[in-house]
């Protein structure tokens, strides 16, 4: 394995099973030219996390208007607008209006659960460092809109359920169409 090289440019090129083996293919750079050969990894257990990118379905104003949290990049502005606009609000003259401290997430799979339980702890933990005049509980609103009926469509409904009543205690509100 080459720490330099993202594991986003490394493609798994075959599986064998019978033999609990995985190849990744050969790295190839801009000329073409073979940086890292082909591999192969043994394995007890095979997981296969194959990832995703964000899909704005053309949504108008949807690429403009939102933060898609692909990469690192992606992330690190995500958590610096977050900050700066809490920290905006804590040093403003005016009170905290509604919708300023807003984040509203589309997608209610594992990333958009685990991200507002993720930022439900940021924010509260931000009021260690001397943020007094924002109240989590009051001033930031997180609410997930899904387009299915409920939390995790992907998994069982009892687990789904189980995970929407615990999430209830860090989203504001969560949007989903009718049963």
């Amino acid at each position: 394995w080459s720490s330099d090289v993202c594991s986003s440019d490394l493609r798994m090129d075959r599986l064998n099973r019978r033999k609990k083996e995985v190849s990744i293919a050969p790295y190839i750079d801009e000329d073409g030219k073979e940086i890292i050969p082909r591999r192969s990894f043994q394995y007890d257990t095979l997981i296969i996390s194959v990832g995703s990118t964000t899909n704005d379905f053309g949504i108008k104003g949807a690429a403009e208007y939102s933060i898609a949290l692909d990469t690192q990049e992606q992330a690190e502005a995500f958590h610096q607008k977050l900050h700066h606009a809490i920290l905006k609000a804590q040093t403003q003259k005016k009170p905290i209006q509604p919708g300023q401290l807003e984040v509203v997430i589309v997608g209610a799979g594992a990333t958009g659960v685990e991200l507002a339980a993720e930022l439900h702890k940021a924010t509260r933990e931000m009021t260690a460092y001397g943020i007094d005049r924002v109240n989590p509980d009051r001033d930031i609103k997180i609410s997930i809109i899904e387009a299915s009926p409920r939390l995790l469509p992907a998994l069982p409904q009892k687990l789904s359920h189980s995970v929407e009543l615990r999430s209830e205690e860090h989203t504001s509100e969560l949007q989903s169409r009718p049963h």
